[in-house]
């Protein structure tokens, strides 16, 4: 589960830097949606999390005015709701193409806007 997680935040990392250099590319895509769907509940939980946690740091690290609005949005909304909804968005959404973090941070901006 750890290596997991460490290959999430550290493709989310790659793709954060690659998008911000070419602005026309798309996320990278390192678990396919249909994978994750099948995933049992705990690995989308610590996936969604790793995510959360890649996400926030990014903000934090590049010093984007709004990183504790979202940091505050995120601590209110707990990891198994939002992975729940993560899952409810793949499910609404079932042409998505993108990087699996992409749909974690779209569903999540739905309560976070």
């Amino acid at each position: 589960m750890q290596k997991l997680l460490f290959i999430a935040i550290g493709l989310l990392f790659v793709a954060n830097v690659a998008s911000a250099n070419t602005s026309q590319a798309r996320p990278l895509t390192s678990v396919a949606a249909n994978s994750f769907l099948q995933m049992q509940q705990d690995a989308q939980k610590l996936y969604v999390a790793g995510v959360m946690d890649g996400f926030t740091y990014v903000t934090y690290g590049h010093h984007i005015a709004n990183h504790d609005a979202v940091v505050k949005c995120l601590q209110s909304k707990d990891i198994n709701n939002l992975t729940h909804d993560v899952v409810d968005w793949l499910k609404q959404h079932p042409a998505f193409n993108e990087g699996l973090s992409s749909a974690v941070v779209q569903a999540m901006s739905s309560f976070c806007a």
